[in-house]
């Protein structure tokens, strides 16, 4: 903000102002009483029909905290009531939701599983006819040891391929 006070400006006299309703430089050097800029008057603010009233009393209103906060509290208010109508949207869209799906449900009950299976068959049967299916890739050992653990019978953890029963334990 300027150190330059225009509030002596005339609104209604053309002289004082510029087409784009700017303080005219001379109006402003002959109020102020010394050579001024184009920008110091810039930095006032001073449009014509803005007058700006600086360091007055009827420049500060008065402000009734009491009335701002009630306003504010009926606001909130308002919110909270719209929020909770929104909820209530929500809950009873939800709900048919539900119903719709249980619905669904009953008409497309799921397959048993052996005809789950037949499907699960027959899909693969078209995957392979399509060409859709991956070839296996070949795998790759790093040593013979792991090439004889990838073959190792499952039928036991015994690496030795021995198959004989395991003790459990002591205490039959």
């Amino acid at each position: 903000m300027s150190d330059l006070d225009l509030s002596n400006l005339d609104d209604s006299n053309d002289s004082h102002w510029t087409a784009e309703g700017e303080p005219a430089l001379a109006a402003v050097q002959s109020i102020v009483g010394r050579k001024v800029d184009r920008e110091a008057v810039r930095a006032t603010r001073r449009l014509r029909g803005k007058a700006q009233a600086r360091n007055s009393a009827a420049a500060k209103q008065a402000i009734n905290h009491q009335l701002e906060i009630g306003k504010a509290e009926l606001a909130v208010a308002e919110q909270r009531a719209r929020l909770s109508a929104i909820r209530v949207k929500v809950k009873a869209a939800r709900a048919a939701y539900a119903e719709a799906v249980m619905a669904w449900q009953k008409v497309a009950a799921p397959l048993p599983p052996d005809e789950a299976y037949r499907e699960h068959l027959r899909r693969t049967a078209e995957h392979a006819k399509s060409g859709n299916v991956a070839r296996p890739i070949a795998p790759v050992y790093r040593s013979r040891l792991d090439e004889v653990m990838a073959g190792a019978t499952r039928k036991s953890h015994d690496v030795t391929g021995s198959t004989r029963p395991r003790a459990r334990g002591l205490i039959r």
